[in-house]
């Protein structure tokens, strides 16, 4: 996620609107999905909707000491900790589930890096669910192709097939993937850009 355009802060703190749509398209999904981990899907939308006004709102101002993807989560994770909070207060009563929840809030507080961790593994169970959904000789060739480094000719002598025959299974490889992972799409480009290169 350190990927992301390194032009993006400077081109929002002059107000480009496209540059809030590049950092929705980013890091939506991602937020989406964190914020639910602690939020029904209501109301992780709103907090999510509410970050990027945030950003907007803020952007002549906003100071952002390590990367804009461990402040997006901080935005995301502080706006859950209140919504909790005020559930909380509202039903006159400290749950245990809103308490665990708001423990796990402050933890990832306390070491951020946890974040990206944590959405680095779902993005590789995500991958793995995809590449099962590849045939077996696809698979064999896409991994040979972006997991062993080989060029289509190796590829091709390795497995005594024509190189035409590598670029069919590489093509349709990565239309299927592509497909099952269309709601990961820019955070895999981030963290893994090879895959799809």
């Amino acid at each position: 996620m350190n990927q992301i355009d390194p032009t993006l802060l400077p081109r929002l703190k002059k107000s480009d609107p496209r540059v809030l749509r590049e950092i929705f398209d980013h890091f939506h999904s991602a937020l989406f999905r964190y914020a639910c981990k602690f939020l029904n899907n209501e109301e992780a939308i709103e907090v999510v909707q509410d970050t990027f006004v945030y950003i907007w709102q803020q952007r002549h101002d906003l100071v952002i000491h390590k990367t804009l993807s461990l402040f997006l989560f901080g935005v995301v994770r502080n706006k859950c900790l209140k919504c909790l909070r005020k559930k909380t207060s509202l039903i006159a009563m400290d749950s245990t589930d809103h308490r665990l929840k708001i423990e796990e809030l402050d933890y990832y507080d306390k070491n951020p890096l946890v974040i990206q961790t944590l959405i680095e593994q779902e993005l590789n169970v995500e991958l793995d669910n995809a590449f099962k959904k590849l045939p077996p000789k696809c698979y064999q060739v896409f991994k040979m192709s972006r997991f062993d480094g080989l060029k289509n000719r190796e590829i091709a002598e390795e497995l005594d097939v024509s190189v035409k025959s590598i670029e069919k299974h590489i093509s349709k490889a990565l239309t299927i993937l592509k497909a099952e992972l269309k709601d990961y799409l820019p955070l895999i480009f981030s963290i893994y850009p090879y895959l799809f290169k």
